[in-house]
């Protein structure tokens, strides 16, 4: 029985001293912050601190590209699987704000490979930096889910309650302000972001954008199809006059560069 007991507590003692004298606050920030394969994203790490039982905390954890900040995780807890690491990998799960939401994901390293799936829900449009650095001013309930497996993976999202601003992409006008709510879902892969599908609601009128983004370049297409109920009473049917392709269904070219 001592013996048993003193092999416990010898595994024990090795189970938690990896945790505190192995994984130093630095090391687990540059893990966190070289989890993403991309080059020109980012992700900084600041006031990180170690607890029990391979759990952590941070102030924020920032997602950035060419220096831009785009969307700031606060008051994050974690954990880390140990078992993990006595794999040479690093799974690690956290939650935390995001926008006046909430968030919550895992990262999964392995051998220089990253998985990463990061959850987003009923976030504030205007509180993410995402959002105004791609052209889109105003507010909404901003929910979405993004899975990413090395350079490749894709997002689905949802924007409800939205009051969203006119826009305007290569001197082409876009009158989002007439659109209440929007859902999506875009693929990955590399350097490219394919549509695969969104759709945007308003009242009497309904909108589709297709196309990609390679880089920082916008190559998309907005399809606008209104009621007749719009077209008589609501002033920015002009605007649309001048995409006409045929009656009720109008083709607006969303042509730009973003700013990141």
């Amino acid at each position: 029985m001592k013996k048993a007991a003193l092999v416990c507590g010898a595994a024990l003692l090795l189970f938690f001293g990896i945790w505190i004298v192995v994984f130093p606050e630095t090391y687990l920030a540059n893990l966190i912050e070289n989890s993403l394969n991309d080059p020109e994203m980012r992700v900084e790490v600041s006031g990180l601190s170690k607890g029990l039982l391979y759990s952590f905390g941070a102030g924020s954890i920032t997602l950035k590209k060419a220096d831009k900040t785009l969307i700031v995780a606060e008051r994050i807890r974690g954990r880390i699987n140990p078992f993990s690491l006595l794999l040479l990998r690093l799974d690690m799960r956290f939650s935390g704000g995001a926008g006046g939401g909430n968030i919550n994901g895992r990262v999964d390293l392995i051998r220089g490979k990253s998985r990463v799936l990061v959850a987003v829900e009923k976030a504030d449009l205007g509180s993410i930096p995402l959002f105004s650095l791609a052209g889109v001013n105003g507010s909404g309930a901003f929910s979405g889910r993004m899975e990413m497996n090395g350079s490749a993976g894709e997002i689905r999202f949802e924007i409800t309650d939205a009051r969203m601003e006119n826009s305007s992409f290569g001197g082409i006008a876009l009158p989002l302000n007439i659109f209440r709510s929007a859902r999506g879902v875009l693929s990955v892969a590399d350097k490219t972001v394919s549509v695969t599908s969104f759709a945007l609601e308003g009242t009497d009128i309904f909108a589709r954008i297709k196309g990609t983004i390679t880089g920082s370049r916008l190559k998309l297409a907005m399809e606008v199809m209104p009621e007749r109920s719009f077209m008589e009473k609501n002033p920015l049917a002009a605007l649309l006059e001048a995409y006409k392709v045929s009656p009720g269904y109008y083709v607006i070219p969303v042509d730009g560069d973003l700013l990141f």
